[in-house]
């Protein structure tokens, strides 16, 4: 029994080392700091304007550019929602997407073709790698502790998309935002969770509306479609009606797009979010909960979305700017001044210093 336990956790906390990799980003000491020499002075965090205020933290990001983070608010990412919402249909159909819409129909379309065929292969690669087709996961339950995870390598793969692992990277950047006071910490953890609630609502509304099969019940070669099944209808058999889109992958790359937009000095976040992305992916075909052509309009809806919160919780502003270089002026200058007590047996004041 403790062996099987043993098992199960190491498989767990293999696939999840990027939980640990993304908490060591924001509970360690500060890469840049630790390392200035070594980084480009385009992602220096060595600013004058570089500390948390009681207003705002600017982090410089090229010579002229800086991201400002004001603090937000315990409700922000619910208040946004809506206007979320309105912002993905105002941006997705402005003619100047015109470029990005027809890729979305143009590749699914085409993936549609090929749904079964990708499907197939899929499978009989993933036989013979070994990697199993079980979609669920298991409780580890010892003597009254018990977790919901992965239990071998095709859960573990499948559970990069849960929910709890997304849910588990934005309380890290939310309890590590408390922790050190850092705004911009906090504000990636409040546009996660905002991408959960639109992406969410988004994701769960267009299942309902397209009502396609998933391939490990489809009933015919890449499944059938059955448009707006009523909702008693649809929950009582789901997966009969809800593989477009695909809510693991719009969820995952909304997560990967918001941290890595917002931590640009950290250059591996893309590279192993998108690898992490592709396994999810493939066990997805291999395990028949997803086609192919279920993944552009979900990568489509995270990344949009994310960028939706991101401008929600972070402006952009040129150092060029006047009223921003006088604000950063003087943001030196209040941080190079200082007041000491002065005590003597003839008077007692205060001593001005002054930095430079």
């Amino acid at each position: 029994m403790f062996y099987k336990s043993f098992v199960k956790i190491r498989l767990l906390v293999f696939m999840m080392t990027w939980l640990t990799i993304l908490n060591g980003v924001i509970t360690g000491n500060q890469l840049s700091q630790s390392t200035q020499s070594a980084q480009s002075k385009h992602s220096s965090q060595s600013t004058p304007s570089d500390q948390s205020t009681q207003s705002a933290q600017y982090i410089q990001v090229s010579e002229d550019t800086y991201f400002v983070y004001e603090k937000p608010g315990f409700s922000d990412f619910i208040v946004n929602f809506p206007s979320g919402m309105q912002e993905y249909f105002t941006r997705t159909f402005k003619w100047e997407n015109w470029k990005g819409f027809t890729a979305v129909i143009l590749s699914t379309g085409l993936l549609i073709y090929y749904d079964q065929l990708l499907i197939d292969k899929a499978q009989v690669l993933g036989r013979k790698l070994d990697i199993s087709t079980d979609a669920s996961t298991s409780y580890f339950n010892d003597k009254g502790f018990a977790f919901k995870g992965p239990y071998d390598l095709g859960s573990s793969m499948y559970f990069i998309g849960d929910g709890w692992t997304q849910v588990t990277v934005a309380l890290s950047f939310l309890v590590s935002g408390a922790i050190k006071q850092d705004n911009r910490l906090l504000q990636i953890a409040s546009q996660l969770f905002e991408g959960f609630l639109t992406v969410g609502f988004s994701v769960q509304l267009l299942k309902h509306t397209t009502g396609r099969e998933s391939p490990f019940v489809a009933s015919v070669d890449r499944g059938k479609w059955r448009p707006f099944p009523s909702i008693k209808t649809y929950h009582d058999s789901v997966s009969t009606y809800d593989a477009y889109p695909s809510g693991h992958v719009a969820v995952t790359f909304h997560t990967i797009t918001v941290i890595a937009e917002n931590l640009p000095e950290y250059t591996f976040i893309r590279p192993l979010g998108y690898t992490l992305l592709g396994l999810l992916s493939f066990q997805m075909l291999n395990n028949g909960v997803h086609w192919a052509s279920d993944y552009p309009l979900s990568i489509a809806l995270g990344y949009t979305f994310a960028n939706i919160a991101i401008d929600h919780g972070r402006k952009v502003v040129k150092k060029s700017d006047n009223k921003v270089s006088i604000m950063l002026r003087k943001k030196k200058i209040s941080d190079s001044l200082s007041f000491l007590p002065i005590l003597s047996h003839n008077y007692i004041g205060l001593r001005l210093g002054f930095n430079f």
